[in-house]
């Protein structure tokens, strides 16, 4: 196809927008994947408050090109039995209450009856939402209509496209009307939040198509649009096609636009949320968070860890009252409230004051750095918070992309040779 007219004229994007003192902070804050993982006995789970809980359901009815997460065919006996591990799992951690639950995959909704089986059996030991990931066919209003009696209050439709050709090239098995057809079911079932994913691949699909499946989108009046850049993970797709990012850039910035007309406004680095709410879906800007399930990651602030990619292991380890890790890393305080500050300008706001009271004596030399950064023209600051500008949000855009094949691509890497499945979806 011919390339995007954005794409072409990208280079009249200020080329001072690639700042090195913000990519200075994304090697520092991926420094640590480089370092040795820790094998060793496991730190008990303690964070300074309520942490979120995320639950991975790695089961998919077919596999799409570009996911690099956890995954295994979908088995209707092995779903259930996995589900009672998880509850196993949980229960091998001293908590009694979470923030929120998120559910992701895979597709948890393969087997949307056993899905809600467990959210009802958790639902009173979560404080606020409890979010799932929906794919397109099993958003039936029976389906819908379950999620919303078992206490799911957030869903993300997993749209991706509504051209057809692109569904093909993502490897998605639905089309773009039954796309359609699962967001005005979950718009009218009355969940608090309907959020739907979108992507889009400058390299071999016009930036044109982007715009017209957001527009169409923001019609249809869901709470939340979510834009993704195609990312070509190691791990799934070794021919990796370097990324215009410039050109990505100009693609948010003519979406925010369209989304500024629509009565939309960009709620975070790729999420747009409508006017009328103040709630949105975002399972990765949690404080701190306890990962349930095969491949799942957890954070307390001090130790990052990831459970085994096996879901073989996985299960001998559970069954056997073994908490599954695969391996974890001990973040000191600066890199612990790097990280945190990383997430909190993604979402779109980072609090001065929430940040100086979960890492009192890293916070002044982060907010050194921010103050660096206000200098370069990529933050606005004001004494209680710190958010990212125009030019911010472009160079932050390139600096997820780097932190993205930089600290989360390793990890896929390391995961693919204990999960057969990954294994195979790299070979074909």
């Amino acid at each position: 196809m011919e390339r995007s007219p954005i794409s072409d004229g990208s280079r009249a994007v200020d080329e001072r927008s690639e700042d090195s003192s913000m990519l200075a902070l994304a090697k520092l804050l991926s420094s640590y994947s480089h370092r040795r993982m820790l094998h060793g006995e496991l730190p008990k789970f303690s964070s300074s408050e309520p942490p979120g809980l995320y639950i991975h359901v790695p089961f998919c009815r077919s596999f799409c090109s570009f996911c690099p997460y956890v995954k295994t065919t979908y088995d209707p006996r092995v779903y259930k039995d996995y589900i009672d591990l998880l509850m196993k799992e949980l229960a091998l951690h001293d908590i009694a209450e979470f923030t929120s639950l998120y559910i992701g995959g895979g597709t948890p909704t393969s087997d949307a009856d056993s899905l809600c089986k467990m959210v009802s059996r958790i639902r009173d030991r979560i404080q606020q939402e409890v979010a799932v990931e929906v794919h397109p066919l099993d958003a039936s209003r029976d389906n819908l209509d379950l999620m919303r009696s078992s206490g799911i209050d957030f869903v993300s439709i997993g749209a991706q496209s509504f051209d057809n050709e692109m569904l093909r090239f993502l490897g998605r098995n639905h089309s773009a009307a039954q796309s359609l057809t699962a967001i005005t079911n979950a718009i009218n079932a009355g969940f608090e939040v309907v959020d739907v994913d979108l992507m889009f691949d400058l390299s071999d699909f016009p930036a044109e198509i982007i715009m017209s499946d957001f527009s169409q989108l923001l019609r249809l009046g869901p709470t939340q649009a979510s834009v993704y850049p195609m990312m070509r993970f190691g791990g799934n797709n070794p021919k990796r096609i370097p990324h215009d990012w410039r050109a990505e850039a100009a693609v948010f910035e003519e979406l925010e636009k369209i989304a500024q007309d629509s009565g939309y406004s960009r709620s975070s680095l790729w999420t747009f949320s409508a006017s009328n709410t103040d709630k949105s879906y975002s399972s990765i800007t949690r404080s701190f968070f306890l990962g349930l399930g095969a491949g799942a990651a957890s954070y307390d602030g001090n130790i990052f860890s990831m459970n085994t990619a096996s879901i073989r292991h996985y299960t001998k380890h559970v069954s056997n009252g073994i908490r599954p890790s695969r391996g974890h890393f001990q973040l000191n305080q600066f890199t612990s409230c790097l990280y945190y500050s990383f997430w909190s300008l993604y979402r779109g706001k980072l609090f001065h004051d929430e940040v100086r009271k979960l890492f009192p004596k890293a916070w002044k030399h982060v907010a050194l750095i921010l103050s660096l950064q206000k200098i370069a023209g990529n933050v606005e600051r004001n004494r209680h918070e710190t958010t990212l500008t125009t030019k911010g949000r472009r160079v932050f855009h390139k600096l997820e992309e780097w932190v993205t094949y930089r600290l989360i691509d390793p990890l896929w890497k390391g995961m693919k040779s204990e999960n057969p499945s990954l294994q195979k979806l790299q070979e074909t």
